[in-house]
C-alpha cells in the first residue's frame, strides 16, 4: 500500500536525519506530517501487518525520548503488547521502545520490566542498547548509581553514534558527588555529537553538575543554552529538565520572580505529557524553593506527597527532614491536589514577590 511504504520511508529518513544536525528540519518534517503517520499506523496495526509497525516504531524512538507527542508512546506500548511480538527478530528494539515510552509516561516499574524482558531475547546491538538506555535512566529515578554506570558502560559501544548514555552515567557520578568522574563521563560522550539535541543534553549534563559544585552562574549559562539547542531542535523534554535546574540556581541566586516563573512552565510542561517521574522532582524543587520563602507548609506537603509517590524518583533529602514532619499527621495529596495546591502556591508568592518588588522601586517599605 502506498500510504503504508510512504510512511516507512519517512519514519526510517526521520530516524537517520534526528541524529544530525539537520534534526531541526526532521523535527518540522515529524510534526507536519503526524496525521498522515497516524493513519499508516492504525492502518498496518488494522491489517497485521506486524513488520511495517515494528519499523514505525522504531525508527519514532527519538521523537518518543525527546519530544512532546505523547501518542507515538501508546504505539509502542500497544505494539509491545503485541502476543505475535515475541517471535520477531525486531522484538527486543520494540521493548526497549515501550520501556522508553513507559519511562516518559512516568512508569517506571513497567519500563523496566519492557526492559528486561528485551535483554532476555536474542537481541542484536540496536535492541540490546535500545533495553539497556531504558534500564539506566529507570536505575538513575530509583538512585541506584553503580548499576546506572554499569549500564551505560555497557550500552555506549552499541549505541548508533554519539549518544545520551555516557552523559546518563554522568548525572549518576554527579549525584553520589563524584564531580571528576562526572566531568570526565560527560566529556567522552560528547565526542563526535552534532545533532542540536545531544549537543544540548550534554549542556543539561554539564549544568547539573557545576550545580553541584556550587557555580551557579556556569551552570545557568549552560542551562540555557540546553534550552535554546532543544527548542530549535523540537526536543521538548530537554526543555522540561533543563528549566527545572535553572529555576533551582535562579532561586539560589535569589532571582525569586524568574524562578517560581520557571516552576510554574516546568509543572505545566510535565503536567501536559504525563511525565510524573520528573514532575516530582520539579514538585520537591519547588518545595524548597517556598520553604525558603517560608511557605512552610506547604513545602512539607510537596515533600510528603513526593515522598509517598510510587512513581517519584529517588530524593536527596533525608526522609526525617522537619519540613515533612507537618504533613505526615495526614494522607498525602494525590495528583490533581499536589498540582492544584503547587499552582496556588506559586501565584501567591508571585503576587507576594512583585508586591514587594515594586514598593522596593517606588521607594516605599517592603514591609
Amino acid at each position: 500500500m502506498a500510504l503504508v511504504r510512504w510512511a516507512v520511508d519517512l519514519a526510517t529518513t526521520l530516524e537517520r536525519e534526528m541524529t544530525t544536525d539537520r534534526e531541526p528540519q526532521a523535527d518540522a518534517l515529524l510534526r507536519r506530517e503526524l496525521p498522515n503517520l497516524r493513519a499508516a499506523w492504525r492502518l498496518v496495526r488494522d491489517r497485521g501487518m506486524l513488520d511495517d509497525a515494528v519499523t514505525l516504531v522504531v525508527a519514532l524512538f527519538d521523537a518518543i525520548t525527546y519530544r512532546d507527542m505523547v501518542e507515538l508512546r501508546s504505539w509502542a506500548i500497544e505494539l509491545a503488547g503485541d502476543p505475535l511480538l515475541a517471535a520477531h527478530p525486531r522484538a527486543a528494539a520494540v521493548l526497549g521502545t515501550a520501556a522508553e515510552a513507559s519511562y516518559q509516561s512516568g512508569d517506571h516499574e513497567r519500563a523496566d520490566r519492557y526492559a528486561t524482558a528485551g535483554l532476555d531475547l536474542a537481541a542484536d546491538s540496536r535492541g540490546s542498547w535500545l533495553c539497556l538506555m531504558a534500564r539506566s535512566v529507570v536505575a538513575l529515578a530509583r538512585g541506584s548509581y553503580a548499576e546506572v554506570v554499569e549500564l551505560c558502560e555497557a550500552a555506549a559501544p552499541l549505541a548508533p553514534g554519539p549518544r545520551e548514555n555516557l552523559g546518563v552515567a554522568a548525572l549518576a557520578m554527579a549525584y553520589s558527588g563524584k564531580l571528576d568522574e562526572a566531568r570526565a563521563f560527560n566529556e567522552r560522550g560528547l565526542t563526535g555529537a552534532v545533532s542540536p539535541t545531544m549537543l544540548a543534553w550534554g549542556a543539561y549534563v554539564t549544568a547539573e553538575i557545576d550545580s553541584l559544585a556550587g557555580q551557579n552562574e556556569h551552570a545557568e549559562r549552560h542551562y540555557v543554552r540546553s534550552i535554546d539547542l532543544a527548542r530549535a531542535s523540537g526536543a521538548t523534554f530537554l526543555v522540561g529538565v533543563a528549566t527545572v535546574g535553572l529555576f533551582s540556581v535562579r532561586a539560589d541566586a535569589g532571582r525569586t520572580e524568574d524562578a517560581l516563573q520557571g516552576c510554574r512552565d516546568a509543572i505545566d510542561y510535565f503536567a501536559r505529557t504525563g511525565n510524573w517521574i520528573h514532575q516530582w522532582t520539579t514538585l520537591r524543587n519547588l518545595a524548597d524553593l517556598l520553604r525558603g520563602l517560608g511557605d512552610h507548609n506547604v513545602a512539607a506537603l510537596l515533600h510528603a506527597a513526593a515522598d509517598a509517590a510510587p512513581d517519584a524518583p529517588a530524593a536527596n533529602r533525608p526522609l526525617d527532614d522537619p519540613t515533612s514532619a507537618p504533613a505526615r499527621t495526614a494522607a498525602p495529596l494525590g495528583r490533581a491536589e499536589v498540582l492544584q495546591t503547587a499552582r496556588e502556591a506559586i501565584e501567591r508568592n508571585l503576587t507576594r514577590t512583585q508586591l514587594s518588588t515594586r514598593r522596593h522601586d517606588d521607594g516605599a517599605p517592603a514591609g
